[in-house]
């Protein structure tokens, strides 16, 4: 199932859904995807996503909105790339990037945070000011992950975007790129 309003390159390759994946694959609205790129069976690509020239998605991949996939980017199966993130070129993902980060590297690594996509989508000053705090507790304090989990939970749990960082990490079942 392919959405309005997408525009998709020469040479892109997208394969149908199998049973045990639901039988479908499903790309949103409003995505751009270069030439060559390969999205495998039973992947899910939400709306807004930009995905740069021989980008190659393995089979019951997720890409949320607003992601952004440098070229030659690629994601293992069953990999989730959470909203707005960007990946540089020759990123390969072997677990899920979280969402607003930005992830590179042949065995991604985390970068920081997609401070540029975020701002550009209009975030709130408190907001990103939120999301700085929880990466900070998240992946430079010397807290363990549950422990760092409870915390953000405690001192930023009332902000969406906070929760939904949260929400992402508690669904890994790959892990996640640190």
């Amino acid at each position: 199932m392919i959405g309005r309003n997408n525009v998709i390159r020469e040479g892109v390759s997208m394969h149908v859904g199998t049973p045990k994946g639901g039988g479908c694959t499903r790309m949103g609205d409003d995505n751009l995807i270069m030439n060559n790129c390969h999205i495998g069976h039973d992947c899910r690509v939400g709306s807004d996503v930009i995905m740069g020239g021989y980008v190659g998605l393995a089979g019951h991949a997720v890409i949320e909105d607003h992601a952004v996939l440098g070229s030659y980017t690629g994601l293992h199966q069953f990999c989730r790339v959470g909203e707005s993130v960007m990946t540089a070129a020759n990123s390969m993902l072997p677990k899920d990037a979280l969402p607003f980060s930005m992830v590179a590297g042949d065995r991604a690594r985390l970068v920081g945070l997609n401070l540029v996509g975020i701002r550009r989508r209009g975030f709130s000053d408190d907001a990103i000011r939120s999301l700085k705090h929880a990466y900070h507790v998240l992946f430079h304090s010397k807290l363990r992950l549950e422990p760092a989990l409870e915390r953000v939970r405690e001192e930023l749990g009332g902000v969406p975007e906070v929760a939904q960082l949260v929400a992402f990490l508690e669904k890994s079942e790959r892990g996640f790129i640190r």
